[in-house]
């Protein structure tokens, strides 16, 4: 979403209009005749994981294509999960358009909303108090994330954002095995 050879302003690795936006595709911003595909595939790199930026909590789908194909058709195989992002570069774009957070703490009561939301209902569905139908799509995302259909591909600065991580994982009952966390740390995190 950052193609090679291309101006830094043509980039479209994050959507600055939400910073909670997981109707985001990413496969809707890859361009097939980036040349990095064709290297890609010359050194035998046939696949690609594409995820939107970290610049928002909840950036949107990460997808998996084959990076030999001629467009976006062809290339896509499968949804892989929706990406988040905790730490630094969420707090960083409080430029941007949409409700942003200056800390964590705004952060996490985000994220935090939004399952509580989706948990209410989740439950309303459960006692049929409610049809899926007529529920708003941002929280319908976030009820598949809960119910295990999309996993959460997390970005993370500092060990106490796996912490944080770890109480939402708890509290909202995510399973482990479905909550990939992508991790960009400081040395003195490895040494522990």
């Amino acid at each position: 979403m950052a193609r090679s050879g291309e101006p830094d302003r043509e980039e479209e690795a994050n959507e600055q209009m939400k910073t909670v936006y997981p109707l985001i595709n990413s496969l809707h911003s890859i361009y097939m005749d980036d040349p990095s595909f064709g290297e890609s595939g010359e050194n035998g790199i046939i696949y690609s994981t594409v995820l939107p930026g970290s610049g928002n909590i909840i950036g949107g789908k990460a997808v998996l294509v084959r990076n030999f194909s001629k467009d976006i058709g062809d290339a896509y195989v499968m949804d892989v999960g929706i990406k988040a992002a905790l730490g630094y570069n969420p707090r960083s774009t409080t430029e941007w358009k949409g409700e942003r957070p200056s800390t964590r703490m705004g952060a996490i009561a985000m994220l935090r909303e939004n399952f509580i939301k989706a948990r209410k209902m989740q439950r309303l569905i459960q006692e049929e108090k409610k049809v899926i139908d007529g529920v708003e799509p941002i929280t319908e995302v976030f009820i598949d994330i809960l119910s295990g259909k999309y996993k959460m591909m997390v970005h993370v600065h500092k060990e106490d954002d796996v912490i944080v991580l770890i109480q939402l994982v708890r509290e909202f009952g995510i399973r482990w095995l479905q909550t990939i966390v992508l991790m960009c740390i400081e040395q003195r995190f490895l040494q522990h």
